[in-house]
């Protein structure tokens, strides 16, 4: 599989080995439809060069990429607060010590600036076999699994679609600022979802066509709403955007 950036700012992929694309080809195709992600850099498993997280803002993350690794976190591939080159080459070590246990082929490390806390959202995305896309908000990080507090909707949705699927939620208050806590942006919240599942929007495009979308966790603050992990399926081998 491989990704490159056109020089209209396009972003093309060649799915030699599979539909699905990793973490940075995932959240360099949600950005194309305007969703922010965090800034960061890919690094080879081979020979990590370092000198490029020099204009990076600590602390940082370090993630393997990996077709071989999904649950990165329960596995120890991701590494968390390094305020040093010195620190990420040591994460990265581990990391490349833990995969050649289980024998998993490593593509790179992602490292990233990491994001102040928030509210953790999920959206996702399917393609029904009868519906058609549909998009998916919910409570995210450990807890989709936990509460199952999510809403639906049939694509393409509307300014209207998508402030009802925030106010289905039972979660709602959390992103109200309950009991203290961060409060969500919640006309940005609208937004990102019409760019998900709205008429121009990521599942709804012509130009790529998504099986599954997975965008888990969003951290959501007043400031900022942040695509923090991404995983793609998609239906055609090759698509251009």
């Amino acid at each position: 599989m491989t990704c490159r950036l056109t020089r209209s700012d396009s972003v093309s992929f060649d799915m030699a080995n599979g539909d699905i694309l990793d973490e940075v080809q995932s959240k360099r195709l949600v950005s194309k439809y305007g969703l922010r992600v965090p800034k960061g850099v890919l690094v080879s498993a081979e020979k990590p060069d370092l000198s490029q997280i020099e204009h990076l803002t600590t602390p940082l993350v370090a993630k393997v990429v990996s077709p071989d690794i999904i649950h990165k976190s329960d596995g120890g591939f991701v590494v968390r607060n390094l305020h040093s080159k010195a620190e990420v080459d040591a994460a990265v070590d581990r990391m490349k010590g833990r995969a050649r246990k289980i024998g998993a082929g490593i593509t790179g490390f992602l490292i990233e600036e990491m994001m102040k806390p928030g509210v953790e959202l999920v959206v996702g995305g399917v393609s029904d076999p009868s519906f058609g896309p549909m998009i998916m908000l919910g409570l995210g990080g450990i807890y989709v699994e936990l509460f199952k507090d999510v809403s639906f909707r049939i694509c393409p949705i509307y300014r209207n679609d998508a402030a009802s699927m925030i106010d289905d939620l039972v979660c709602k208050p959390i992103l109200e600022g309950a009991r203290g806590g961060s409060s969500v942006d919640r006309n940005a919240l609208i937004k990102l979802l019409l760019q998900v599942g709205g008429e121009n929007g990521a599942l709804t495009s012509r130009t790529c066509r998504i099986e599954e979308m997975d965008l888990n966790p969003i951290i959501a603050n007043l400031d900022e709403l942040i695509v923090v992990d991404a995983r793609i399926r998609l239906k055609d081998r090759r698509i251009h955007v």
